[in-house]
């Protein structure tokens, strides 16, 4: 591999990105900013940075929206690595605007702590596909208990009783969407929360069906097997949310995870200690 000679940090939002180049003794050799609306403003700050695809490594935050620009750079066979900016603490040096940011990104690559320490994870878009199943149906579910609420609430104000089972459960949804309540504003509002909560159990039994497709890999059952009571989404999880565990540094990693990447069931779930 060619030795680097320029060192390119790049600052990503939603609107603009904001771009610093740096030379080999770690000086800023360019610096420019691109407001970004339209595939075409992505396709001209691919075209800028190409200039150093040669010469450059290339270091971006790990943020959701980064995945056009980074899978767009890997596919023009630019050196791009995701830093982890909670590793790099960025913040603490100086007043944090786009330039700065761009260049502290772009200073830390030069310098190697980026290699160091701060490289992120980067899931391919498969990867990435499977892990949205699991945290869309976790919020989903979330999503499910108020909107039940809602359903009680109207339902005791009149003293009508609850379905002894959930209310997501086919046939008390069946039984809801025949209820009328006092006044036609009153039926408006069950009906339509109703409904609701009917298309929410509708996507949560598709994720639930694409996740146990997906569990059926051999890569996931090796993982499913040893849990005693552990079951697909579980199994799942383990895979594609934590992945090999030879790239945390300790334990306590895994157990700082967001809940929201860590969909776990209310059951099953595999005990994970700090060291």
């Amino acid at each position: 591999m060619t030795k680097a000679t320029h060192f390119i940090g790049i600052d990503l939002h939603k609107t603009v990105v904001q771009v610093c180049v740096l030379d080999e003794r770690g000086e800023v050799s360019e610096e420019f900013r691109v407001r970004l609306g339209t595939e075409a403003d992505g396709q001209e700050v691919l075209r800028r940075l190409t200039r150093w695809k040669t010469t450059g490594r290339f270091v971006v935050e790990a943020l959701g929206l980064n995945r056009w620009l980074v899978n767009a750079c890997q596919q023009a066979g630019v050196n791009i690595v995701v830093a982890d900016a909670v590793k790099l603490s960025g913040k603490r040096f100086g007043k944090k605007t786009d330039r700065h940011e761009a260049r502290e990104l772009a200073r830390r690559l030069w310098v190697g702590d980026v290699e160091r320490y701060a490289c992120s994870y980067y899931p391919t878009d498969e990867q990435y596909g499977v892990r949205k199943v699991l945290r869309v149906r976790h919020q989903l579910v979330g999503i499910r208990q108020p909107v039940s609420n809602q359903i009680r609430a109207m339902l005791t104000a009149y003293l009508l009783p609850s379905a002894g089972t959930a209310l997501y459960a086919a046939s008390s949804l069946a039984t809801l969407a025949r209820l009328e309540l006092p006044t036609a504003d009153l039926t408006l509002c069950l009906q339509t929360v109703v409904t609701t909560l009917r298309q929410l159990q509708d996507g949560i039994e598709q994720l639930t069906k694409q996740i146990r497709h997906r569990a059926k890999a051999t890569p996931v059952q090796a993982r499913e097997t040893p849990l005693p009571s552990g079951g697909p989404q579980t199994a799942l999880t383990l895979h594609y949310e934590v992945g090999d565990l030879r790239r945390f540094d300790n334990a306590k990693q895994v157990v700082r995870m967001p809940a929201s990447c860590l969909a776990w069931p209310t059951r099953g779930i595999p005990p994970i200690r700090g060291g």
